[in-house]
């Protein structure tokens, strides 16, 4: 059954591994040496090498544009998922996106994500929601097999793993799996461009400090899950840097010396303890995604366990921004949302520790914001009413609102969301049930409310699944 799963339905894989089965003596052992050297059993055994051909064949077929994005999945482990947020902006920070009039760059990396899924070289894992940030990718881990040996050839990628003493000085992108202390102090200066660490449970402040050090040329490094609880000053060396996701690691504070990295693109400190940016965030002009939200798990209240970042101002300055999320608003006067006015670009923006009184400006900047798919409002506490009523013209491409706190009515803007795909309501307190109001939404499949009526403590969830016309009078 697990040789069977490697296979996940892929017909030419079952049966040409089927037949070298048919080979082997019907002991477990025999089979298990099997399924543990797989991946060397396609490149030398007779029976499998024609697979490797022709399933090498989908990289060979495809056009220069899509090959670096394919490869890219070999960078990361055998059945590893990664969300389209994550995949489709270390695409743009690589450089491989070629630029398209009137199209931003994360717009053409979806289009190559697409184009690889319709060849099904990419698999699609549904998540919660019904939004492509939120899916997950992977691919076959008979394609992942291939990806690793033409990876190593074209010197694209290099993975080092428990047992490895060499490393690399020619491949471009390095990927550290499961890798022992002494791997990180025998690592030398390289040619490599970018770095990605998984399942690494130690990692030495000696190799921390090689990589700001002597690691001058990175473009993209990706500490997702890393045992580190500190960035050295030395991150404002690598001016390069495109990327930088430092989610569910330990680091409390970003240096100052981050004002340095005038290329940046992507700040990824979602989960972590970091409660402010620090100013000179705000002379990074090609900032994309600002992401920087986090649970508080030691408040026992589900209302008060979301909580956002403290920005200075001057953020407004961000032209290219198209993602912010979350941010505080309850420590700043009016200047806050004078400069999210200028954020005309923003795609998704998450704000929390919203006051009544500073409903009315909050709407103002929703209003300048043509291009929002994604809003999050939350109030600073859970009978604090957030006023959004004054929105006359509601972002027309809005497709996922999610509101925390009291509402004295559902806004009356809500029914004109042609486009509104998702519609979450958490402790909003209404007299009125929101499903009159929102029925008759064309596009709308999920909706959550969560103590959403007054004097109710229940808990709804609502998944609407259309037909193939998308009818809502078949829904």
């Amino acid at each position: 059954m697990d040789i069977v799963k490697k296979c996940e339905g892929l017909p030419l894989a079952i049966v040409a591994i089927g037949g070298l089965l048919s080979t082997k003596e019907k002991v477990p052992l025999e089979w298990k040496k099997l399924h543990d050297s797989l991946s060397s059993e396609l490149e030398c055994n007779p029976h499998l090498t024609s697979v490797t051909k022709i399933l090498s064949l989908s990289y060979h077929d495809l056009p220069c544009y899509l090959k670096s994005c394919y490869l890219y999945f070999g960078i990361f482990p055998e059945d590893y998922s990664i969300t389209g947020e994550r995949l489709l902006w270390l695409w743009v920070a690589e450089g491989f996106i070629k630029e398209k009039k009137g199209k931003p760059l994360e717009d053409v990396a979806e289009e190559y994500l697409k184009e690889l899924i319709h060849r099904n070289l990419v698999q699609v894992s549904f998540g919660e929601l019904d939004y492509e940030l939120f899916r997950k990718y992977r691919i076959h881990d008979l394609l992942h097999e291939i990806i690793l040996s033409k990876a190593g050839e074209l010197n694209f990628c290099q993975v080092l793993e428990a047992g490895d003493t060499t490393f690399p000085v020619k491949s471009r992108c390095l990927s550290i799996h499961n890798a022992r202390e002494n791997i990180f102090e025998t690592s030398e200066c390289s040619r490599v461009r970018s770095v990605f660490l998984f399942n690494i449970n130690e990692m030495p402040n000696s190799f921390i400090v090689k990589l700001f050090k002597k690691f001058k040329l990175l473009k993209v490094l990706d500490f997702e899950d890393a045992p580190i609880d500190y960035l050295p000053q030395e991150v404002g060396n690598l001016f390069h840097l495109k990327y930088l996701s430092l989610r569910r690691t330990k680091v409390k504070i970003l240096p100052k010396s981050m004002g340095r990295l005038h290329n940046l693109q992507t700040l990824n400190v979602v989960e972590t303890v970091v409660r402010e940016l620090p100013i000179e965030i705000c002379r990074l002009y090609k900032l994309r995604q600002i992401l920087a939200h986090s649970h508080d798990f030691e408040i026992k209240s589900s209302f008060y366990s979301l909580r956002g970042v403290k920005v200075h101002e001057g953020v407004g300055c961000l032209n290219e921004l198209q993602v912010l999320s979350i941010i505080e608003a309850n420590h700043h006067g009016v200047g806050l949302f004078e400069e999210l006015r200028k954020l005309s670009q923003l795609k998704m923006l998450g704000i929390s520790n919203m006051t009544a009184e500073r409903g009315s400006a909050l709407c103002i900047s929703i209003q300048n914001m043509v291009h929002l798919k994604f809003l999050f409002v939350g109030s600073i506490s859970e009978d604090e009413i957030i006023d959004l009523q004054s929105i006359s013209s509601p972002p027309p491409f809005l497709e996922h609102l999610s509101l925390r706190g009291r509402l004295e009515k559902l806004p009356s803007w809500i029914p004109k969301l042609q486009n509104l795909v998702t519609l979450i309501l958490f402790f909003s307190s209404l007299e009125e049930h929101p499903l009159s109001c929102v029925q008759a939404l064309p596009n709308l499949l999920n909706l959550s409310l969560n103590h959403a009526m007054m004097g109710s403590n229940c808990i709804l969830r609502m998944v609407v699944f259309k037909d193939s016309r998308g009818s809502p009078s078949e829904r």
